[in-house]
């Protein structure tokens, strides 16, 4: 009736919309006395933080001071 008029198939399946890729993972998770420690991963950067139950977040450094960063790209 108003304008074209499509024809509809229903052979052809749904296309899936594909999760996104989440920026963080968790690498580790562990409770340390009465704190909940997150080692949690930047899936762009590498960069590795560490979340505890009690709201703070911190870079991870290493032995040499230096910021813990996982290579690219960062596998679950």
């Amino acid at each position: 009736m108003f304008g074209k008029s499509e024809e509809k198939t229903y052979d052809e399946k749904p296309k899936k919309k594909e999760k996104p890729k989440p920026r963080f993972i968790k690498k580790n998770d562990e409770y340390v006395g009465l704190v909940h420690l997150t080692v949690i991963v930047d899936t762009e950067t590498g960069v590795n933080y560490l979340a505890s139950s009690d709201g703070n977040i911190i870079e991870l450094k290493g032995a040499d001071g230096k910021t813990v960063i996982d290579p690219l790209p960062v596998q679950e």
